[in-house]
């Protein structure tokens, strides 16, 4: 398993040898803008370039779209992508359960978990073709690396394809000499390091962290096992390992990144046991080739290869009484690889027009379908739990019978095709759409049409209309085993959007106001056969929803900022997500010291279960929830930090309504108090 299989001293070792040889060739750093700087103008006007043909500011991209820099990061004092999420308006991260306890994101207002997300690492995305989501493989994302993650709030098909669905999120790693050590609550220990060095023909760039940890403890009321001792541990264990390196210049790039994550003693969907296991190993090769004709045409082919594994265990059905008295323990060994290549024209027609095309092929192809089980027939067929078809604990098989049908491919060519006309001074049109031919599948065609009004120097008007997809995953399509039935003939889920932003802005104060109205169509479901305990994937569900979302930033003086957001739903939403949440952050910094206080709040749930029960009757309640967090950094001179970061700071003990949770009264624990101390080091 590569990385995986160093202990975290040998990797330790490793780096701080590859640090003493990087300082010898006298690497420098690279000055980044301070977020305390930044005027209310310039945090509204930050480059991206996640929604449009080129790097433009946020107010003129034709999507709704927000930010965050390192420095603006580090002040709210998150240090994971997920987590992050819970400051972009219309976004709501929680822990679940299955496969790996891993982040969910509730996004505009559904929580069903879907892969309706598109996250992406450079460009390079992180979704897979198993279960369709990022979280599943990669469930932590440290920041600590990046220089800015970018998220457009709503479809991102018209670009992206598949999985754009909801949003589209965009990891940008950065390039600077710096390192940091922190130590924490439960045992946690994390070290991060970037490197960075110019040369003639190009740029080589070099990100590390390693992040492990003891986990918190679970609560007695999770432990319904009988034959566990008391002296077992019953926390969750977690290590993680992120490497990248790069090199690059204006025409060409090309880049490699590996992650290992494992996880130990998760909640399951029959909740907690000693030995739910997880094991995720993902690689990523990507390259580009840009140039550019007389400086009006610009030619650009990039191409992608990634290769995601996993080895997961998790407690499925409790042994009582022969011929199940063993515990059944069952879960994906599992593997896949995409392939991606992407060659586009973006071309100045004149100086108020604009346009790029381009064509992409992907291919995902699940190559590897077997299980960790703690049963299996003896012609390795099925995973039944009777007690003669017992292994005498969990048992790696890369290849079972049921399974074998996931062993598939998925192929597809797109078309793509964006238009900027700017009137004039005051008025922006964009056009935009892209046509997906899938192999097996249907074929998807999803426009954009984007219209942006400024009224005056301090308000401004966007108006979107966009449709989105999400293409049914091999899961979905194949699977074949005793509890899931695939379908071959799914359909891709679609939504179609419509937008408005209004944005008002003045010298020491900004609010962003965004109203959504979603409809969502050929949701797939799971429905029962008939009697047979078995559940088969079909299109059939449907959703409107519709919002409103808030963001506004405020310059008290010339050493405090404040950042707010409010999310609220006009609508009911999709498995009692939350109906509505807002965040308030005050970031202060004041000669050498920056302290950054925050609070999440979110809303009391009560979830009456009707339709599982065939009665009406409460089966999850939890009050309405403030979590505070606090980070503190004191700079000693120029090159040497030291952080104290609390999340949870007052210890909250919570749970959060999951659905398939049903034999733990719907709960899943959530994190308590964590603190974190760093010493962070810039050459």
């Amino acid at each position: 398993m590569g990385m995986i299989g160093l202990s975290l001293k040998s990797q330790l070792s490793l780096l701080s040898l590859s640090i003493s040889l990087c300082l010898s060739q006298q690497l420098h750093a690279q000055e980044q803008i301070d977020f305390f700087d930044m005027s209310i103008e310039q945090l509204i006007n930050v480059e991206t370039q996640v929604a449009s043909i080129r790097s433009e500011s946020i107010k003129d991209t034709p999507s709704v779209v927000t930010t965050f820099s390192q420095a603006e990061i580090r002040s709210l004092g998150v240090s994971e992508l997920f987590d992050l999420m819970n400051f972009v308006p219309g976004f709501q991260s929680v822990t679940g359960e299955f496969v790996s306890s891993h982040k969910k994101l509730q996004s505009r207002g559904v929580y069903l978990d879907s892969g309706y997300v598109l996250i992406m690492v450079d460009g390079v995305r992180l979704n897979e073709s198993s279960f369709g989501k990022a979280s599943v493989y990669t469930p932590y994302i440290d920041l600590t690396n990046v220089e800015k993650v970018e998220v457009i709030r709503g479809p991102g098909s018209e670009i992206y394809g598949s999985n754009a669905y909801l949003g589209v999120v965009n990891v940008v790693t950065k390039k600077s000499n710096d390192s940091m050590l922190e130590i924490g609550s439960h045992n946690h220990e994390k070290f991060t390091a970037n490197l960075h060095k110019k040369y003639e023909f190009g740029d080589l760039a070099i990100n590390l962290a390693l992040i492990e940890g003891d986990g918190e403890t679970y609560p007695q009321s999770l432990l319904n096992i009988d034959d566990v001792s008391s002296s077992y541990k019953n926390n969750k264990p977690y290590k993680h390992q992120q490497f990248s390196v790069s090199f690059g210049n204006d025409v060409y790039s090309l880049q490699y990144k590996i992650d290992g994550h494992e996880l130990d003693r998760f909640v399951n969907l029959e909740g907690y046991h000693p030995d739910n296991r997880f094991d995720a190993l993902n690689q990523y090769f990507s390259g580009s080739f840009n140039h550019e004709f007389a400086n009006k045409i610009n030619w650009q082919t990039l191409v992608n290869y990634s290769q995601h594994e996993m080895k997961s265990a998790g407690y499925i059905q409790s042994g009582d009484i022969r011929p199940y008295s063993q515990d059944f323990i069952l879960g994906p060994r599992w593997s896949t690889r995409d392939k991606n290549v992407r060659t586009q024209l973006s071309y100045d027609i004149q100086q108020n027009m604009s346009m790029k095309a381009g064509i992409e092929w992907l291919e995902s192809e699940h190559y590897e379908a077997g299980a960790l089980t703690t049963h299996l027939t003896p012609d390795s067929s099925s995973t039944i739990p009777l007690d003669n078809y017992y292994l005498g604990g969990v048992t790696e098989f890369t290849s079972i019978g049921d399974y074998q049908a996931l062993e598939n491919t998925i192929e597809s060519v797109a078309l793509y095709g964006q238009f900027k006309w700017q009137v004039d001074q005051t008025r922006t049109l964009n056009l935009g759409g892209r046509y997906e031919k899938y192999q097996e599948l249907d074929d998807r065609f999803t426009p954009r049409i984007s219209y942006i009004q400024k009224l005056n120097e301090q308000n401004q008007f966007k108006l979107i209309y966009s449709e989105a997809y999400r293409a049914p995953v091999t899961n979905e399509l194949y699977s074949d085993d005793g509890v899931t039935l695939g379908n071959p003939n799914l359909k891709a889920e679609q939504v179609s959007t419509i937008e408005a932003q209004y944005l008002y802005k003045q010298v020491n104060w900004s609010a962003e106001i965004t109203g959504f109205h979603n409809s969502m169509d050929d949701l797939i479901i799971s429905k029962p056969i008939g009697n047979t305990g078995r559940t088969q994937f079909q299109n059939g569900g449907s959703e409107t929803i519709s919002g409103i979302e808030a963001l506004g930033y405020y310059r008290v003086n010339q050493h405090v900022k404040l950042r707010g957001t409010v999310t609220s739903y006009l609508t009911s939403t999709v498995e009692s997500s939350y109906s509505h949440f807002a965040t308030l952050a005050l970031l202060s910094e004041y000669q050498d010291i920056q302290v950054g206080v925050n609070t999440i709040y979110r809303p009391k749930v009560e979830v009456t279960d009707g339709f599982r029960l065939a009665s009406q009757q409460q089966v999850f309640s939890e009050d309405d929830l403030f979590l505070v967090n606090a980070n503190i950094t004191y700079n000693l001179g120029r090159s040497i930090s030291l952080t104290l970061n609390a999340t949870n700071l007052f210890d909250e003990n919570y749970d959060i309504y999951e659905p398939r949770q049903n034999l733990n009264n719907y709960k899943v624990p959530q994190q308590g108090r964590m603190v974190k101390f760093s010493v962070g080091y810039r050459f």
